[in-house]
Order: C-alpha cells, then structure tokens, then sequence
C-alpha cells in the first residue's frame, strides 16, 4: 500500500512542522491558463501503475500547477507545510487513506499544515457530494482531463506528496 498512514503522515508532518515558519516566503507568480495547451475534457491520464505509481520528484520544487476552479476554497499554502494528495473516489486506496489525511489535518492544520487534493474522478458531481458526505475539510479540486497529475507524473493513485515550507518536495507515500 502506497498511500498515507496515521504513522508516516505522523512521522513526516511532524518533523517538517519543527522548522522554521517563513511568513514572509511568497510563490512565483501564478501563470495564467493557456487554452491552447489544455487537455480536451475527458482526456484523462492512463492510470497504468498501481497506489503509488508517480516520478520521484523528492528533492525538487513541486512543480506549479494553474487551477481555474476549485471546488472549495484556493489554498493559500505559501510558506506551509502541505500534502498534495492525488486521489478518486472511486478508488479504494484512496478512499481508505481519508481517515489518515483527515487525522493529518486536524492535528497539524493549525500550526501551518495544508492538505490539497487533486481528484481524478470522472464527475464533479459525485465528487462534490462525496467531500460534502465525508466532511472533508481541506481543499480539493477536480483534475478534469489530468493535467495537474501529469504534471506529477501520476500513473497510480493514491498519490500523494509531501511538501516542505518552501515548496519542495520533502516526501511522497508516506506509509
């Protein structure tokens, strides 16, 4: 199993959460969204590899994707500690590691903790239903077509990155 357990969130958030917050660190601005390079709807991302399955990007600047709609509130990661975590409700994975994000997020939120989920769901509708039934607190947001999960390298879900207070990524699959 690749994807969060109580004790590697745990373990990882824990640690990430001991350095030094910079408020003051600000993102590189935001690109704005080229239509002519946007996957046409539908066009989802094979999902080939098993939990899991993703470039190995520890050690890099995650790299920076453009969202024109969330389904809930933008997140405002800058100078946090986060978890972008690639998931679909239809998965049961990715289903099963809820708990452990929820538990993640509760305990951490307040001391500059963020969890964004990127979903790979077929339809924003049952996505929508799906966070408002599980009272899922934290941001997400519906990768119609799968661009911010190529862009990760995602083959497999769940997915799920760790990223330190300057957007690098720390760890992923933290089981």
């Amino acid at each position: 199993y690749a994807g969060l357990t109580s004790q590697g969130a745990a373990s990882a958030v824990g640690h990430l959460l001991t350095l030094p917050y910079d408020p003051t660190i600000t993102p590189e601005p935001r690109p704005k969204p080229d239509p002519s390079t946007t996957t046409p709807r539908g066009n989802y991302p094979p999902i080939t590899g098993g939990p899991g399955a993703a470039s190995d990007l520890r050690g890099r600047k995650a790299p920076l994707f453009v969202v024109d709609r969330w389904i809930t509130a933008e997140p405002d990661a800058r100078g946090k500690v986060a978890i972008i975590d690639f998931w679909a409700t239809w998965c049961g994975p990715c289903v099963r590691e809820i708990p452990h994000v929820k538990e993640a997020y509760e305990k951490h939120h307040t001391k500059g903790f963020d969890v964004i989920g990127i979903s790979l769901d077929r339809s924003r509708g049952a996505l929508e239903s799906y966070i408002k039934e599980k009272e899922m607190p934290w941001t997400q947001h519906f990768d119609e077509g799968g661009l911010i999960a190529s862009s990760y390298g995602v083959t497999g879900i769940p997915t799920v990155y760790l990223l330190d207070a300057k957007g690098n990524i720390a760890a992923m699959n933290m089981a």
